[in-house]
């Protein structure tokens, strides 16, 4: 979809950052455990940071509004309460940053497109996965998944609007006035605002539920994970640094931002 717009065959596209994170590494970065409250968090986040940290890896292209997923936690076929539990089980990851975030915590990643985990999930080849609980309604995981839960590492998946440049400029200044109005950071916060309450949504009907649960790692267990998951930020910030971002100086300011 990125590569569409790139060349003009689209105008717009919605694009997932994370399903390519060699083209978007720093973008990342509300993915990582324990950062961001919220998808409303993450996009405020993610919209003091672009500027400065991230308007690199958009620069063949007009940006016209991000917003996250609402924050992940596990969902399983079997209750996961502890950081033990959750070693060796095989879960279905959305990005590289959350299948890193898998492996420091002892899990076995498992990358799918979302759309395979309810056959994964029926047929046992995979033991749950990570996502935001909305995809209880969006893709009828609800039917398989027994389990939900929360307190785990966090980490926010990033969804994307592009527009091709030409395009844009090619517009008329009343229309690019339209589109400059109606576009950035108020929308972005529209759609967060929105997995928010679908996620909030999600856990009230899974507690209500006959037959599943809603379990929140306890404050150790998340001291647990917190420790478990240092490594792989740091990981995470070193190589970014190799690239050449500033990314200690833009987690510092990330971890800053209310």
């Amino acid at each position: 979809m990125y590569n569409q717009v790139l060349s003009g065959v689209t105008d717009i596209s919605f694009i997932v950052p994370g399903y390519t994170p060699t083209v978007f590494p720093a973008t990342g970065i509300v993915e990582l455990p324990y950062l961001a409250k919220d998808s409303q968090h993450a996009t405020r986040i993610l919209n003091r940071l672009f500027e400065k940290y991230l308007a690199e890896e958009y620069k063949n292209v007009k940006v016209l509004t991000f917003w996250t997923v609402d924050s992940y936690i596990v969902q399983s076929v079997k209750p996961i309460r502890t950081l033990e539990e959750l070693k060796g089980k095989k879960v279905r990851s959305p990005s590289a940053v959350q299948s890193d975030v898998a492996k420091a915590l002892g899990a076995v990643p498992v990358n799918m497109p979302i759309t395979n985990v309810y056959t994964s999930l029926e047929r046992g080849v995979i033991d749950g996965f990570i996502a935001g609980p909305s995809a209880l309604f969006s893709f009828k995981l609800g039917e398989v998944v027994k389990s939900m839960t929360t307190g785990f590492a966090g980490g926010n998946l990033v969804l994307l609007m592009v527009m091709n440049k030409k395009a844009y400029e090619a517009l008329s200044s009343e229309h690019k006035k339209i589109i400059d109005e109606t576009s950035g950071e108020a929308l972005g916060m529209r759609g967060a605002k929105a997995y928010d309450a679908q996620g909030a949504k999600a856990l009230d009907v899974a507690s209500k539920r006959p037959g599943s649960q809603v379990i929140e790692f306890s404050a150790a267990e998340q001291a647990k994970i917190h420790k478990a998951a240092k490594p792989m930020i740091d990981a995470w910030i070193a190589a970014r640094e190799k690239e050449g971002t500033k990314a200690r100086e833009m987690y510092t300011a990330a971890q800053a931002i209310k």
